[in-house]
């Protein structure tokens, strides 16, 4: 008897192997977010799962914050950067050591 197509791509789906990015041991996970600038990981990433809210929740990730440059953001986003500035420093706790916004003059 044959099988029905959609039988056939679910056991292809299950025989695929695919990456848990959960299984990732902590500290590389952290050196993965540190690549993100801080708008990406206030706005989508730590809300991926638990785990990747606590170590952006962490203020030693914070330490360091470039800002991108907000000409280069949407308009909604550069309407909301001096919150989302605001929202990044207060997540150093008092350990931020350097913080930069391209292209910005103040």
């Amino acid at each position: 008897m044959a099988m029905c197509s959609s039988s056939v791509k679910q056991e292809e789906e299950q025989n695929t192997t695919r990456p848990n990015w959960l299984e990732l041991p902590r500290d590389v996970t952290e050196k993965i977010l540190n690549n993100l600038d801080p708008i990406e990981i206030l706005m989508s990433a730590r809300f991926v799962c638990p785990l990747w809210w606590n170590i952006c929740e962490e203020p030693l990730m914070w330490r360091t914050i470039h800002m991108p440059d907000p000409d280069a953001l949407s308009y909604s986003l550069r309407y909301k950067i001096e919150k989302i500035c605001r929202h990044a420093i207060d997540l150093s706790r008092g350990r931020l050591q350097d913080f930069s916004i391209q292209g910005c003059c103040l």
